[in-house]
């Protein structure tokens, strides 16, 4: 390949890797252990957050996949699992039995705004920044029993019947390829026990830098 052939891609690769590390996907917001924070360039997140005692689950070293068993409050369990691709999520729900489970909308840090409209199949999230709009979305199948500016609520089916979630940043994957993508990315994962992997952000933090 000629040499400006190289520079050419080595630029372009650099382009490339510079737009995916403004977006940060994780548990990273500290009054929402079971949840998942979305962050774009550190001025506009979108925080879903299940709620439930958190239980030992897996996590991969990258962070890429996460598994925890959220236990409600007369000891039935829901298995939690999600995968980051590219800047979103795909997220695998199931119950022990038949029960509903409501993800929050409404955390979120001081100086980030963030306001949700329910939709048929989930749910969009719109954030201003100085910079312009920043947009979000959450589809499910099934799809979600209600939604609203505040909560997601799922009516999930019992074992065996799981409940399947894509949310992100931008174009979402396929409904089709959730079970797939989780397999792929529980390869390589670690047993993480409770405790030994604190949230990233504290009671005093203003923002997801801090």
């Amino acid at each position: 390949m000629p040499r400006c052939a190289w520079m050419v891609f080595v630029v372009a690769l650099g382009v490339n890797l510079s737009i995916r590390a403004s977006v940060r996907i994780g548990n990273f917001y500290y009054n929402a252990p079971n949840g998942i924070a979305f962050i774009k360039d550190d001025a506009a997140a979108f925080v879903i957050d299940p709620g439930g005692s958190y239980n030992a689950g897996i996590v991969a070293p990258d962070d890429s996949y996460h598994q925890v068993f959220l236990s409600q409050g007369d000891n039935y369990l829901i298995d939690f699992q999600w995968a980051r691709i590219g800047d979103g999520v795909v997220a695998r729900l199931e119950s022990q039995r038949a029960e509903k489970l409501t993800f929050k909308l409404d955390k979120n840090w001081p100086d980030f705004s963030s306001k949700y409209t329910g939709a048929p199949d989930g749910v969009t999230g719109i954030a201003k920044t100085a910079s312009g709009d920043v947009g979000w979305k959450l589809q499910a199948k099934p799809a979600p029993e209600s939604s609203n500016a505040t909560s997601i609520t799922f009516a999930l089916a019992g074992p065996g019947k799981p409940t399947y979630f894509v949310a992100g940043l931008g174009d979402l994957q396929p409904m089709d390829r959730v079970e797939a993508l989780l397999s792929d990315a529980r390869k390589g994962t670690r047993s993480c026990a409770h405790g030994l992997r604190a949230p990233r952000a504290t009671s005093s933090a203003r923002s997801p830098t801090t």
